[in-house]
């Protein structure tokens, strides 16, 4: 039977300034990465409010108040949007 040894690897756990440098790249490099340009015609939005087409629609928007799952407003207003041929 041959066994096989694992060479064990120091963990990033075990000292906390290893994940603070990994963070810090994570963070640096979200931040120069900027979103893809698209090229070509396109549609425009056609966005109709879906209070304003039928006014018996209640909105629950949590997250334009404070009982969301982060305890503050997110939005300052609860409003909703669709296009108008979904709508």
């Amino acid at each position: 039977m041959i066994k096989f040894f694992r060479k064990i690897k120091p963990s990033l756990t075990k000292n906390p300034f290893n994940i603070l440098i990994l963070l810090s790249i994570v963070l640096f490099y979200s931040c120069a990465v900027k979103p893809p340009f698209e090229k070509g015609t396109f549609k425009t939005s056609d966005l109709v409010e879906l209070v304003k087409l039928d006014s018996t629609i209640h909105l629950d928007i949590r997250y334009a108040t404070k009982n969301n799952l982060v305890g503050q407003p997110v939005y300052t207003e609860a409003r909703a949007f669709s296009q108008r041929p979904a709508a």
